[in-house]
């Protein structure tokens, strides 16, 4: 069916080759590692890398520039950094409350 559509040009957009093996391989592990334990999640398993790209300073710097734009954008009006939204924070911080008494790595 996605076939189709691309053949139609119905969606105008393209997706370069690499992209493409890489999307498929994942989604080919994925169902291998879900026929052998339901439970799992490919995401789950990308948690450590993503959190580590965002939490790893670039040179020398105090905080992370991904981690900081990240943040920034989040938490702030229209992501300028002049307001914060601080019902947002509030929102944030109790999530992540909530996610770390959940979160069990081994898994």
């Amino acid at each position: 069916e996605l076939d189709e559509i691309s053949r139609d040009n119905v969606l105008k957009f393209t997706i370069p080759p690499f992209i493409t093996v890489i999307i498929r391989s994942l989604t080919i592990l994925e169902g291998l590692a879900l026929s052998v334990d339901s439970n799992f999640r490919m995401v789950r398993g990308a948690y450590p890398f993503v959190l580590s790209q965002l939490l790893t300073p670039d040179d020398n710097e105090s905080t992370p520039a991904a981690l900081r734009k990240l943040l920034v954008r989040l938490l702030t009006v229209d992501g300028k950094e002049e307001e914060i939204e601080w019902e947002r924070l509030a929102d944030f911080l109790r999530l992540a409350q909530k996610a770390a008494g959940k979160y069990k790595p081994s898994e």
